[in-house]
């Protein structure tokens, strides 16, 4: 039962974390600086012939974008979920849940995963992390992504938090 109730609270202090404390690298980036745009000063195109449209997985996103896995498991992490799945949804772009485990292991806080109401239409994915699914039946995984009307299931793949976090998942063998 502790751990139960650890992951909740582990969830909640993600969240309090990153919207009250600074969590940039000191010299980390996100490499958006080794990006150069080529100029193109004849670009033989009308403008309004640019299509950004893409097909993934049957559905036609807007542009290649994907909101990616969040949060899940408290009250405060179904806001965030229902509010950018309404904005990917909005936008016409594909969004992923932060981990089920939570949803697997609490039952009770499936609804803080379940974004359909909100977003009708968006390319939804389920989310679990390896350790987690590789101990779990192929119909437990289907049945969290059914419940929140998932289109597709990413399995993350994160030893290095794990292993720093305290209570983290620390064997990976079998995966």
């Amino acid at each position: 039962m502790a751990d139960r109730l650890d992951i909740s609270q582990r969830k909640k202090d993600h969240l309090a974390l990153c919207a009250g404390d600074k969590v940039g690298f000191r010299e980390k980036t996100a490499l958006f600086e080794q990006v150069d745009l080529v100029h193109c000063a004849l670009p033989e195109i009308h403008a309004d012939a640019v299509d950004s449209r893409v097909e993934l997985l049957g559905k036609t996103l807007a542009a290649p974008v994907v909101i990616s896995a969040m949060t899940g498991g408290t009250d405060e992490a179904a806001k965030i979920n229902k509010d950018l799945a309404q904005v990917a949804d909005e936008l016409g772009l594909a969004i992923g849940l932060g981990s089920q485990r939570a949803m697997f292991e609490r039952p009770e806080t499936a609804w803080t995963f379940e974004v359909r109401d909100r977003a009708p239409n968006v390319l939804l994915f389920g989310n679990l992390g390896l350790v987690q699914a590789r101990k779990m039946s192929t119909a437990e995984i289907r049945k969290l992504c059914d419940d929140v009307g998932a289109d597709a299931l990413c399995i993350h793949l994160n030893p290095a938090m794990e292993i720093v976090q305290p209570g983290g998942d620390r064997d990976f063998s079998g995966g």
